[in-house]
């Protein structure tokens, strides 16, 4: 098994929750998934939108949502940030191939927006998000073609107070 290039606490989070942050395999596919969280962390989502190719998909697996392209891309991360304002990430794990990346995060965040789902919206609840995320991307020349994001529904539903 390859070791890890690069084993530190993460520089995309603000909350590291004790967790160091190890990367194995094609640097610069960790690099552009780096690059993207440490975007989302400041706001910044121009730098993130950049790698992302015109017809890039997003699939969120465990809700069903689909978002398309750059504004796509805006439009899933401004879900979060507007559900959770003060929300940040923290990588734990990169496994990169010459054609993709896989990262695992943990996500930290006050519910004080509101959460658009499939189901509805869902109101501020003032309750803390605190959860692992997983995310598989597909990379070409630089450019992320598709994402697929998986996390824990139910762990999400009783952390916001909505299901016991």
């Amino acid at each position: 098994m390859a070791q890890p290039t690069k084993t530190q606490p993460s520089k995309t989070s603000g909350v590291s929750h004790g967790v160091r942050h190890a990367a194995v395999g094609n640097a610069a596919n960790l690099e552009i998934g780096r690059a993207v969280y440490d975007a989302f962390n400041q706001r910044q989502f121009d730098r993130a939108l950049a790698l992302c190719d015109e017809k890039c998909v997003i699939s969120v697996i465990p809700t069903g949502q689909s978002y398309r392209g750059p504004n796509g891309m805006r439009e899933f991360m401004q879900g979060w940030v507007n559900a959770l304002p003060n929300c940040q990430v923290a990588l734990r794990h990169q496994y990169a191939t010459e054609t993709g990346v896989v990262n695992e995060f943990h996500g930290h965040g006050v519910h004080s927006g509101v959460l658009k789902t499939q189901q509805g919206n869902i109101g501020p609840t003032q309750k803390t998000l605190d959860l692992d995320f997983c995310e598989v991307w597909e990379i070409t020349d630089g450019k992320i073609q598709s994402i697929r994001a998986y996390f824990d529904v139910a762990t999400m539903m009783r952390q916001l107070g909505l299901q016991k």
